[in-house]
């Protein structure tokens, strides 16, 4: 029923099918709320909890995956070049763990801390504290690790933490969808809210294939960068006994349970696949009746998918499933732009 839900919103959001009346008041009063919330931020920002090091947010204005992740990665992993201590919190969405904040750690499951704050640690090793109220997590990274600068996974509408820098992400094939708030459209914010932001990262294009109303919002290019997610290639999701890869041109079932699986299916095909496909409702919960249809062919499904995959005991039935690992490819300029604000003596010779 939930997958059905989500279909019928994604036609109405990005392929044009027209919304049913009601969702037009329901929209006008989401962005009342909105505009309140933003508004206080603005008149008071000392209302907010600002940590002790800069915070960069990593967000986007709309619903649904957008490629903050390996965003997120990116930046890690271009700070931590410059000799910066990174840390990173997150909300955990789809996580439920005992008690909050909770930093991720190698026994951490993605049931406890969520997928991608598992994913983010186990790729990075940068200490990722969970806890729905971002400040809370910001203060017991700061208390427990020592860091430098803080990034937080999502969060630009968590306005009870002050941030020093803004980066949206957008897909360059969806864009803003119909240009409607939510429940009408996929905004979480209007278009307007980008004309605030420091840097809009385009997933799969640049800001030239967007549409005028972002264009016009956001208004600076020269602080826009193209993200391409780059395919690294396929690793095993159980480490048990020697397995071949599945040979390029070959069909195997391509799972995603993602905020936008149509993206990871097209990454997939370019890697030279061909895919059957098998899409699953953003951070959704295996189980191994899942993957019972899945036995006759390869399975090649997401990292984040992998990591929730991975703590389930299915070892004995998955010697058949591989993740695909992926990198964002951005232009370094990203990382002096940011130090420049943050940091400009880590850009000095």
């Amino acid at each position: 029923m939930m997958h059905k839900i989500e279909k019928y919103f994604q036609q109405v959001w990005y392929e044009k099918r027209k919304p049913p009346c009601l969702l037009k008041p329901l929209e006008i009063f989401y962005r009342r709320v909105v505009d309140k919330r933003r508004l206080r931020f603005v008149q008071n920002v000392n209302a907010s909890y600002s940590p002790e090091v800069p915070v960069i947010i990593v967000g986007n204005i709309t619903v649904g995956g957008t490629g903050k992740t390996p965003l997120t990665l990116f930046l890690i992993e271009g700070l931590k070049g410059k000799g910066l201590n990174v840390g990173v919190i997150s909300r955990g969405y789809g996580g439920s763990a005992k008690q909050y904040p909770i930093a991720v750690d190698k026994n951490s499951s993605a049931r406890e801390v969520g997928d991608e704050p598992l994913m983010v640690y186990l790729r990075s090793g940068a200490p990722v504290v969970v806890d729905p109220d971002r400040v809370a997590a910001a203060k017991y990274l700061e208390q427990n690790f020592n860091v430098d600068i803080i990034i937080s996974d999502d969060g630009l509408q968590h306005y009870a933490l002050n941030r020093s820098v803004e980066i949206v992400v957008m897909d360059a094939t969806r864009g803003i969808g119909n240009g409607c708030c939510l429940p009408m459209g996929p905004l979480r914010e209007p278009v307007a809210r980008l004309a605030s932001v420091d840097y809009l990262i385009v997933n799969g294009g640049n800001i030239d294939v967007l549409s005028s109303d972002v264009r016009s919002a956001f208004g600076n290019a020269d602080a826009s960068y193209s993200m391409q997610i780059m395919a690294q290639g396929l690793e095993p999701v159980f480490q048990s006994g020697n397995r071949q890869l599945p040979p390029q041109n070959t069909e195997v079932y391509g799972v995603a349970g993602i905020g936008n699986p149509v993206r990871f299916f097209s990454t997939l095909s370019e890697f030279g696949y061909q895919v059957t496909e098998m899409p699953f409702p953003d951070h959704y919960q295996y189980k191994q009746s899942d993957f019972e249809s899945m036995s006759d062919m390869q399975i090649v499904m997401t990292e984040k998918d992998a990591v929730k995959v991975h703590s389930l005991e299915l070892a004995p039935n998955l010697t058949n499933s591989w993740y695909l690992k992926v990198s964002a490819n951005i232009s370094p300029l990203l990382i002096d732009g940011i130090l420049q604000k943050l940091y400009p003596e880590k850009l000095q010779p």
